[in-house]
C-alpha cells in the first residue's frame, strides 16, 4: 500500500510540475542505461522525443523538486523541437512530455511476476479512493506540491485538482499496467489563477526484475488528444521492454 500511495502522489507532483514549472520562470536514440540495485535498466526514449533532464538543470529542478522522497527521479523526454528551443533558453509551459522513476524500496529489489500482479491488484483496488483531491493523502500531497512550487517561483502559489476520470487502458499484461486519466489541475501563482487540463498516461513495467514507473502527459484540447496519447504510451512501454529484452 505504501508503494501505491507513492505512485499515486508523485503522479500529481510531476503533473503540476510540469505543467507550471516554467511559465513563472519570466542520450542516444537506443536509450540510457540505469544502475538498479544488480540490474542495468534501458530507457530508450519515444520515437521523436529526447531526454532533457540530464541536459538541461532546470528541467531537472522543475520535474524532480517537488519529488516527496519516495522516488528516484531516472528520465525525462521532450518532444525534438522543444528541446531545441529549451537549449536555446527559451521557457514556456510543457504540454507535452514524459518522466520515469523508480521507488527508492524497489530500486534494489528483484520484483517476481507475482510481485507485479499484486502491486496490479492493489493499484486497481486502491486507486478511485486514494485519488480522491477530498482524501487526507491527496491533500497532504497538494499542500507539500504547493509550499515546493511556492520557493521555486518565489511567490505563493496553490494547487487543486479535480477528480481524475479514467478515460482509457494502456496495457493490462503480466509485465505491464497503465491506464489513462483525465483531470483538471487549477493553480493560483502571485494571485494569478492558471487552469489546465491534462491527459495523463499512468503506467508501470517490469523489466529484468525491476518495477519503474511510466508517466506521460499531455495537455488535453479536444477528445482526440486521448487516443492519441493512450497510442503513444502503449508504443513507448513497447519500446522499453523490447530494449530491455534484447539488451545483456
Amino acid at each position: 500500500m505504501k508503494i501505491i500511495g507513492i505512485f499515486l502522489a508523485l503522479t500529481v507532483i510531476y503533473a503540476s510540475l510540469g505543467v507550471y514549472g516554467f511559465a513563472q520562470d519570466g542520450g542516444s536514440d537506443g536509450g540510457d542505461i540505469y544502475q538498479l540495485g544488480n540490474k542495468q535498466i534501458v530507457i530508450p526514449p519515444p520515437q521523436g522525443f529526447v531526454e532533457a533532464a540530464s541536459q538541461i538543470p532546470i528541467i531537472r529542478e522543475r520535474l524532480d523538486g517537488g519529488a516527496a522522497g519516495g522516488n528516484d527521479f531516472l528520465a525525462a523526454h521532450v518532444p525534438a523541437e522543444h528541446f531545441q528551443r529549451l537549449k536555446k533558453g527559451e521557457l514556456f509551459d510543457l504540454t507535452f512530455y514524459t518522466k520515469v522513476t523508480v521507488s527508492k524500496k524497489l530500486k534494489t529489489f528483484n520484483a517476481a511476476e507475482a510481485d507485479f500482479a499484486l502491486f496490479v491488484d492493489t493499484f486497481k483496488k486502491s486507486f478511485p479512493a486514494l485519488s480522491d483531491p477530498n482524501s487526507k493523502e491527496m491533500k497532504a500531497v497538494l499542500k507539500s506540491v504547493s509550499e515546493n512550487l511556492s520557493n521555486l517561483n518565489k511567490t505563493e502559489t496553490t494547487l487543486t485538482l479535480s477528480q481524475p476520470l479514467t478515460v482509457g487502458s494502456i496495457e493490462d499484461s503480466r509485465n505491464a499496467y497503465g491506464i489513462v486519466i483525465l483531470f483538471q489541475v487549477k493553480a493560483i501563482i502571485g494571485g494569478k489563477e492558471i487552469v489546465r487540463t491534462l491527459v495523463n498516461g499512468i503506467s508501470a513495467v517490469r523489466v529484468k526484475e525491476k518495477i519503474i514507473f511510466i508517466y506521460t502527459y499531455k495537455a488535453y484540447e479536444k477528445e482526440p488528444d486521448i487516443a492519441a496519447l493512450q497510442q503513444f504510451s502503449k508504443q513507448w512501454l513497447n519500446r522499453i521492454i523490447a530494449a530491455n529484452s534484447n539488451a545483456k
